[in-house]
């Protein structure tokens, strides 16, 4: 499947990639942005990118272009796809509370920083007989993280707009 991103960080996350960005070219910084990419959508090439930094607003700006490698399951006559990467992609809490002494411990959650992936995917033949599974809309707070979900197919459009801020904080 071809792609493209349009990655933004802004703050502390996109600091950390200015003197990535500020490099003229290389290696280095090819194999930066290809790990970036395959962090969000798996096993991919990519064909095109820039990489950019603002001072101004301390906001880094990756745009790529690629192909990705098809995640379509079969079983039967039917097929299934799970989608990339998104904020609360293998969200988990499960602090170890093994030991009687441990249970009383608060447990400090990461943050605070956001998480924001508008994700739209093109269907082949016009949407047609396809259905999206799973949790479609969610709105709450788990784990001191406040998580926000919406996932549609309007025509041969799957649109899915996910949110997670995680706020500094003890449980």
């Amino acid at each position: 499947s071809l792609f493209e991103l349009k990655i933004q960080l802004n703050g502390a996350m996109g600091a950390g990639v200015r003197p990535v960005a500020l490099q003229a070219n290389g290696k280095f910084k090819d194999s930066y942005v290809k790990q970036l990419v395959s962090n969000l959508v798996g096993d991919s090439d990519v064909l095109s990118y820039t990489l950019s930094y603002d001072d101004g607003q301390g906001t880094a700006r990756a745009d790529v272009k690629g192909i990705m490698n098809s995640s379509w399951q079969f079983d039967r006559a039917t097929a299934s796809q799970t989608l990339p990467a998104l904020p609360t992609t293998g969200f988990d809490f499960s602090p170890d509370r093994a030991r009687a002494a441990w249970r009383n411990i608060p447990v400090a959650v990461p943050g605070p920083y956001l998480l924001r992936t508008e994700l739209d995917v093109k269907l082949p033949e016009g949407g047609k007989g396809y259905e999206l599974r799973g949790t479609k809309t969610f709105d709450g707070q788990i784990a001191g993280t406040s998580i926000s979900r919406t996932a549609t197919i309007d025509g041969d459009e799957l649109k899915v707009d996910e949110q997670a801020a995680f706020h500094l904080t003890e449980i």
